[in-house]
């Protein structure tokens, strides 16, 4: 059986960021990273088994990445610098309409799911996306709430429908069903069993 092998870090990221990430590596874990430069493209290295294997056991690598469970467990405050971390990573905020606007991308589904989740934490409710050609997830909110994509009211989270669509389908249907409730969550949506609806309507 091939052992998995732990080399090192790697974090990209753009020139004007060198200075803060390469002090960050150095103060956080103790380490000088190996810096290469590509335009406005920097590459950090860090050559350590131990935090690349701690690392890969606490987040995962790849399309495998996922936030570690005491993320749930810790306070918005928390949770707050978590996601500003992610957009410090893989996203940015810009200014559009005069209103401020955070967009985030990533590869791995668990973490576009967990930054969506955070984000809803803190009161605001991204639009989601995924790109099939480039393979990755899109998410956007206004943290202001100045232009929000949702509206809220008693308790509930009403989203707008970008757009509606029939299409032609011939086969078997299946109805799923919850206890009880009747209803469960797709894609952060929470649905309701068809039939409970016709019932009522009966």
């Amino acid at each position: 059986k091939k052992r998995a092998s732990y080399g090192g870090i790697v974090i990209a990221g753009h020139a004007r960021e060198e200075t803060a990430f390469s002090a960050a590596v150095q103060d956080q874990l103790g380490l000088k990273p190996h810096i290469w430069r590509d335009g406005n493209t920097i590459t950090l290295t860090v050559h350590s088994a131990t935090w690349a294997k701690f690392f890969a056991a606490t987040i995962g690598t790849g399309r495998a990445k996922h936030l570690p469970d005491f993320v749930w467990d810790a306070s918005l405050e928390f949770q707050a610098a978590v996601l500003e971390g992610l957009v410090d990573g893989d996203g940015y905020v810009a200014e559009n309409n005069g209103c401020l606007r955070v967009k985030y991308t990533t590869i791995s589904p668990s973490l576009a799911y967990g930054a969506a989740q955070i984000a809803a934490n803190l009161g605001c409710y991204p639009a989601m996306s995924y790109n099939e050609k480039r393979r990755n997830y899109d998410l956007s909110w206004y943290p202001n709430r100045d232009k929000p994509f949702d509206y809220q009211t008693e308790g509930y989270v009403a989203t707008r429908i970008r757009k509606m669509s029939k299409m032609q389908y011939t086969g078997r249907v299946y109805n799923l069903e919850v206890e009880s409730d009747n209803s469960y969550v797709v894609g952060r949506t929470i649905v309701h069993n068809c039939i409970a609806t016709l019932e009522a309507q009966a």
